[in-house]
């Protein structure tokens, strides 16, 4: 992760009166709520990410104290590094400020996805082909809501994914949500019990 930080502009910031009475920053601009700017971000980042060999996969904007946090999470198919994250960070600060969207003081963060990247979108299913997801339905299937295994294919519509010894086929639009799910500590995943061997599900942080 790489923060990068702009100190607010000197003279009066702007201010509106909260309910209570109080003055509260003003930290983006009139007129833009903070899913419109991680919108705008996606827009004016898009030359700079095609240059860089980056995917932008996570924007999130959210007030930080008296700041404002830009979080960036970016990827590329051969993976990213600490340079990476740098050199984006830089220019989406430039543009950040060139396009002068804050009022205020930000904080800016730019990360890799990790071992939990979130899978979005149909080319994020192909990526994660082979790999361990963890995948919330939303309807329960045979009783359950989450399923964990391995994604065995996908055709650009319908997940495969393997559970033990049982594959599941699952139409995107029955995803919820869906990430990668690799164990940290390299732990193999349990046995199926064996018929008659009632355990209880163990929770995962």
């Amino acid at each position: 992760m790489v923060p990068r930080e702009k100190k607010p502009d000197r003279g009066k910031r702007p201010s509106r009166k909260d309910e209570g009475g109080g003055a509260e920053p003003i930290l983006i601009r009139p007129g833009l709520k903070a899913q419109d700017l991680a919108k705008k971000i996606r827009e004016v980042t898009s030359p700079a990410l095609i240059a860089c060999g980056l995917d932008l996969l996570e924007v999130e904007v959210k007030p930080l104290a008296r700041r404002l946090l830009v979080r960036a999470v970016v990827d590329s198919p051969q993976g990213v590094g600490v340079e990476d994250c740098a050199r984006f960070s830089r220019q989406l600060g430039d543009l950040l400020d060139v396009h002068d969207f804050i009022a205020g003081s930000y904080t800016l963060e730019v990360s890799s996805p990790g071992l939990d990247r979130p899978l979005r979108k149909p080319a994020d299913f192909f990526w994660a082909k082979g790999k361990p997801v963890k995948v919330t339905l939303k309807k329960p299937l045979e009783g359950q809501n989450v399923l964990t295994g391995t994604l065995m294919d996908f055709d650009g519509e319908v997940l495969n994914l393997k559970q033990g010894e049982q594959v599941f086929h699952l139409a995107l639009n029955q995803v919820a949500k869906a990430r990668l799910d690799f164990d940290p500590f390299g732990r193999a995943e349990p046995e199926p019990p064996a018929a008659g061997d009632i355990r209880k599900p163990k929770c995962r942080s």
